[in-house]
């Protein structure tokens, strides 16, 4: 079974959920919240495609297949009456000779164009994360004392943890004084003597901008 719809893409919002499961026979049930897509092996990545979306990727990339003189279909790419790519998603743009897109880049803009040329960027991955920034702490609204955020992210394998407490004008969140600021600030001097340079806390601060400003 796979995530698919905006989830997949990454998308900020999530208005349409969808998942793909792998079954004997295919069959699509549409609740309010939820579509799921049961696919037999055979047409499997072809379900995924649909299901992933956006509609103006797959509006574009059907163009772009019929300009080639195929047809993309919900069950697969055919040329006339003959089954060419389904079984993944890969077999299906290598069809159409396009790069891979992942699901994050299929929201109908040069994707394709870039996939052609096979210049599409790089996303960032998780493993390209070697820190975390803006979080609170104890001091305003958060929940965990500075050396403790800091501890957690280290034990996760991070180089940097950027702390970012409300400031004062914040007065509903407990923001901080300039006072505690410069509190806050020798606490994780302490703490980055105390790392050595393997690790580091980042000095931060959620200022507001004032109307007076």
């Amino acid at each position: 079974m796979e995530i698919a719809g905006d989830f997949r893409r990454g998308c900020e919002l999530v208005a349409d959920l969808a998942l793909v499961a792998l079954g004997k026979r295919r069959t699509e049930i549409e609740q309010s919240t939820l579509r799921l897509v049961v696919t037999d092996n055979k047409h499997f990545g072809a379900s995924l495609l649909e299901a992933t979306g956006s509609a103006a990727h797959l509006e574009q990339l059907r163009s772009y297949a019929a300009e080639r003189g195929v047809a993309l279909k919900s069950d697969g790419l055919y040329r006339g009456r003959k089954l060419i790519a389904s079984a993944t998603e890969e077999e299906i743009y290598e069809a159409l000779d396009l790069q891979l897109i992942e699901p994050e880049l299929r929201e109908g803009r040069d994707e394709i164009e870039r996939a052609a040329r096979r210049q599409l960027p790089t996303l960032v991955r998780d493993e390209d994360l070697h820190g975390i920034l803006h979080s609170h702490t104890t001091a305003s609204d958060g929940t965990e004392t500075l050396e403790a955020m800091a501890e957690a992210t280290r034990k996760r394998g991070f180089e940097y943890y950027g702390v970012a407490d409300h400031s004062q004008s914040a007065h509903y969140a407990g923001g901080l004084t300039l006072q505690e600021i410069a509190e806050q600030h020798r606490e994780a001097d302490r703490l980055n003597n105390k790392y050595g340079g393997k690790f580091r806390i980042l000095k931060g601060i959620e200022a507001d901008i004032l109307a007076s400003r």
